[in-house]
């Protein structure tokens, strides 16, 4: 039984691995994280960056923390080999009594002023701080380019996951081969759970790329496999539905679109409704997708929540499945 589950997958793959459209499933997420995260780094580019003398002592480097991130370096020729380096970071040291701040001179505009107004503040000689101090994400700073960004990628790789099993299905009706399928020693079980490996298989390899590429390497990958798994249900049962009803692989990738329009919507509102107006989004299991997945990245999961996500993905998941189980029955027969 196995050895047929492995060989329908196997053959849908090496299938695949022939049409374009399935290639490009393949490395469309990857690639698209790859490009994104190329803009990571200007997404923080106006966080303050100070290179600090060890001398200046402990005091003046926690004050400095809470408005940027600070290097302590040795010496005063660390600092000026870390201030030309090609980013905006504002080298602080003293000569003497006097704080002395090196620059490259090609910083953002002001850089100079506002530093040392920050010192001016922090000897209790400035009258008010030139930087608001906000603390958001529980402490932990992050961008929300790559917070928002590997999510929605990892949502959009079980939509494309579904989207493989409706092609390899519109293959076998387009071939003739799915009607014969049930006169050989594969039963109807084995076809579906053939047909669905990938469907599992390439969310999750693909999902663990995008979290590496935005270098998210510190998530509980136990927690992420399950949502993973869970999320690839519905775009298994996507590519089911799509499969029957769709007669060619153009009409199946014109009906795949619109599935991504109720996973753009969960995104998006997630992100931008207020937390009273979220439970329009409950009917949606891309929204608990995306509500398990931020947990994960802000550091703030936990099992029960995690349980809890995943248990609402499955429910709403079977009430769809049951809607279509009839459809899906006859057309693979």
């Amino acid at each position: 039984m196995l050895k047929r589950i492995v060989a329908i997958a196997a053959r849908d793959l090496k299938s695949g691995m022939r049409d374009f459209m399935v290639v490009y499933i393949i490395i469309a997420p990857i690639l698209l994280a790859y490009v994104l995260s190329l803009f990571v780094p200007s997404a923080g580019a106006a966080t303050l960056q100070f290179a600090v003398d060890k001398k200046l002592g402990n005091d003046i480097v926690d004050y400095l923390s809470q408005l940027g991130n600070v290097e302590v370096m040795k010496d005063a020729d660390s600092i000026k080999n870390r201030v030309m380096q090609s980013d905006d970071v504002v080298g602080i040291t003293k000569d003497g009594t006097k704080y002395e701040i090196i620059l490259e001179g090609n910083e953002t505009e002001n850089t100079d002023i506002v530093t040392k107004q920050i010192l001016m503040h922090f000897e209790g000689a400035g009258s008010e701080l030139p930087v608001e101090i906000k603390f958001s994400d529980i402490g932990w700073r992050i961008s929300p380019l790559a917070q928002y960004g590997a999510i929605t990628l990892v949502i959009m790789t079980t939509v494309l996951g579904g989207m493989m099993i409706s092609f390899g299905i519109v293959e076998e009706k387009q071939s003739g081969t799915i009607g014969a399928v049930y006169a050989s020693p594969v039963g109807r079980i084995e076809f579906v759970t053939g047909k669905s490996i990938l469907g599992f298989i390439i969310p999750i390899a693909q999902s663990i790329a995008v979290m590496m590429i935005f270098r998210f390497t510190d998530v509980n990958f136990a927690m992420l496999l399950l949502v993973i798994l869970c999320s690839s249900l519905i775009g298994i049962l996507i590519g089911f539905v799509i499969g029957v009803i769709a007669n060619d692989q153009i009409s199946a990738v014109s009906s795949m679109k619109m599935t991504f329009l109720p996973a753009a919507a969960s995104v998006i509102g997630a992100i931008l409704l207020p937390s009273r107006w979220l439970p329009v989004l409950y009917w949606s299991p891309f929204y608990w997708t995306f509500a398990a997945i931020n947990d994960l990245i802000l550091k703030r999961e936990t099992w029960a929540n995690t349980l809890t996500y995943c248990g609402a993905i499955l429910l709403l998941t079977l009430f769809a499945f049951l809607l279509f189980k009839k459809r899906i029955k006859t057309g693979l027969a």
